[in-house]
C-alpha cells in the first residue's frame, strides 16, 4: 500500500482514493483524522507523539524518540511495534521496521507535490499506515526546523 497526504488535509492512497481526513491546529503538531467512520485525535507532548481513538479508548497509538540526539522514533499501533529509523543524515527518508524487520519506507513523492508518503506491506492496517505517515510527517518537519535553526545561526 502507498499513502501520501495530499495538500495536508487529505490521506490518498495509489490510486487518489481518500483514505483518511486531517484537520490540523495551526502552528501545533496536533490534528483530527477521520479513518473511515472513526475519529482519531492526534497530538504530541515532548518527545511523544500519541493517536487516541475517539470512539474506542482502548485504541491508542504511540510513538516516542530513542534518545534526544537520535531522530529515529518507537512506535506502538496496538500490539504492534513499529520502528521508523533513519536512512542515514544524507538520505530524505526513513525505513519502516516491524517488529524489527525493514517491511517499509518514508519520504515524499516526487511524482506529485513533493508531500509526505509511505509505502507498506497490504497486511498492515490502514489505522497504522496513518498513523506512521503522521509520525513520518512530523520527523522530516523536526529535521527542516532544526537545519533552519543552524543556518540561521551561523
Amino acid at each position: 500500500m502507498r499513502l501520501r497526504f495530499d495538500k495536508g488535509r487529505r490521506v490518498l492512497d495509489e490510486n487518489d482514493a481518500v483514505v483518511a481526513t486531517l484537520d490540523k491546529v495551526s502552528f501545533k503538531e496536533q490534528a483530527t483524522v477521520h479513518i473511515g467512520e472513526q475519529a482519531w485525535s492526534y497530538g504530541t507532548a515532548g518527545f511523544v507523539v500519541t493517536g487516541d481513538c475517539d470512539d474506542d479508548p482502548r485504541l491508542r497509538f504511540n510513538a516516542h524518540r530513542a534518545g534526544f540526539r537520535k531522530p529515529d522514533m518507537s512506535v506502538t499501533c496496538g500490539r504492534v511495534a513499529y520502528a521508523v529509523k533513519s536512512l542515514g543524515w544524507m538520505a530524505p527518508g526513513f525505513d519502516v521496521q516491524r517488529r524489527g524487520v525493514a517491511v517499509g519506507t518514508t519520504g515524499t513523492d516526487r511524482r506529485h507535490d513533493n508531500s509526505p508518503c509511505i509505502e507498506l506491506p497490504d497486511d498492515v492496517p490502514v489505522e497504522d499506515a496513518v498513523f506512521l505517515l503522521w509520525v513520518s510527517m512530523l520527523m522530516v518537519a523536526r529535521s527542516r526546523r532544526g537545519a533552519a535553526a543552524a543556518n540561521a545561526s551561523t
